[in-house]
């Protein structure tokens, strides 16, 4: 992310980086003494939308005002959509479509992770 960052322009004085997490709680907790050491208190969180609820939550609990920014939004087609008025639209929206398996099992590692992090007392 950083090299990313850089070459849109960001400059490296300009970078905190905190290598060492392998996992959410541990990116905050990291963060947290890392920005605790400079008086830093309210962040803006970057996260993908679908992993906002979590990240945000245990942003919040490791201390920090986390104003959140959610980023990589999906989202499910238009109810209204024309061609689901016409027959042929209507029958070929029954065929199971493999992104829908796609966006299940990303929904389901969050509520997974949810629960994980609540029983661990992460959240």
């Amino acid at each position: 992310m950083a090299e990313l960052a850089e070459a849109l322009g960001v400059p490296p004085s300009a970078m905190l980086i905190e290598p060492d997490s392998l996992n959410t709680f541990e990116n905050a907790a990291y963060t947290q003494i890392l920005l605790a050491n400079l008086g830093i208190e309210r962040i803006l969180l970057v996260t993908s939308a679908m992993h906002m609820p979590r990240a945000l939550a245990i942003f919040r609990k490791q201390g920090f005002e986390a104003v959140p920014a959610p980023t990589d939004f999906h989202v499910a087609r238009d109810p209204q959509d024309p061609s689901q008025k016409t027959w042929p639209g209507r029958v070929l929206s029954l065929i199971p479509q493999t992104d829908n398996l796609h966006y299940l099992t990303r929904a389901l590692k969050e509520y997974l992770g949810i629960a994980v992090y609540w029983l661990k007392g992460w959240l």
